[in-house]
């Protein structure tokens, strides 16, 4: 059971007519697109995250092959070993509820839910999920829960995951501290979360500077690991890679 709740009030859905949800709570109406759930309030969507959604709507046929090109042609290392490490590091058993906020097309999720894990994913281009869903699709996995959402405004209720995944989107967030609160706010108590974005390594040469740099165009501020998580501890930062950081962090125990 997902359990998908209102973004804007976290009251409770019911099925309409046309298989819209309206919410019993604030009486918003959340519709359906290219066949998900739609829980993106388009109005909120603003900034870096309006345009970067165009772009991964778009390129999202050519997401995959061209990040794999950036790991072996740029960095000297390949995309399949970072995603090992990442999966590694969030440590899913199975069995538990996991979250991936940036399903993107779906590799985690593949991974994760073909090892007995429990997992739902959202993203905010539609693009992506449509490739996403085909994966698992092939994979005879079309029984995983896929949904449109902002990872400002997350469909969920409060403690609702055992462990907490993002990968790519942290520096190009329009408001980090409210959508890394968000993360925070579904996840269980002791519960884990793994965040991954794009950070240059000190010891970085020249030619990995320049494609860092050019990779990065969009951000207005640099691109580093968050110093602080609201609702959750920082355990770990690692410099995963040339261009990227994973950073492990906690829910308190009640």
């Amino acid at each position: 059971m997902t359990g998908w709740v209102c973004p804007a009030c976290h009251g409770d859905l019911g099925g309409d007519v046309d298989g819209a949800e309206r919410c019993a709570g604030c009486g918003r109406r959340w519709g359906r697109r290219d066949g998900f759930l739609d829980y993106v309030d388009e109005a909120q969507v603003r900034g870096t995250d309006r345009w970067m959604r165009v772009v991964y709507h778009h390129l999202a046929p050519l997401h995959d092959p061209l990040l794999a090109g950036t790991f072996r042609v740029v960095l000297g290392e390949r995309l399949s070993d970072a995603r090992a490490t990442i999966l590694q590091r969030l440590g899913a058993q199975p069995g538990e509820r996991v979250l991936e906020v940036g399903t993107g097309t779906g590799r985690n999720a593949l991974g994760l839910a073909s090892a007995g894990v429990d997992y739902v994913g959202v993203d905010l281009a539609p693009g992506m999920l449509r490739i996403a869903r085909r994966r698992l699709a092939r994979a005879g996995r079309s029984d995983v829960p896929l949904a449109l959402a902002d990872a400002h405004a997350l469909p969920f209720r409060d403690q609702s995951f055992d462990r907490v995944l993002h990968v790519g989107a942290v520096n190009s967030f329009r408001d980090p501290e409210r959508a890394l609160a968000e993360l925070a706010r579904v996840a269980r108590p002791g519960a884990a979360l793994v965040l991954v974005d794009e950070q240059l390594a000190d010891n970085a040469d020249l030619v990995t500077r320049v494609a860092f740099r050019a990779s990065t165009f969009y951000a207005t501020s640099p691109c580093v690991a968050p110093g602080r998580l609201p609702g959750a501890t920082i355990t770990s930062v690692e410099q995963l890679s040339a261009f990227f950081y994973l950073l492990r962090a906690s829910t308190p125990d009640m």
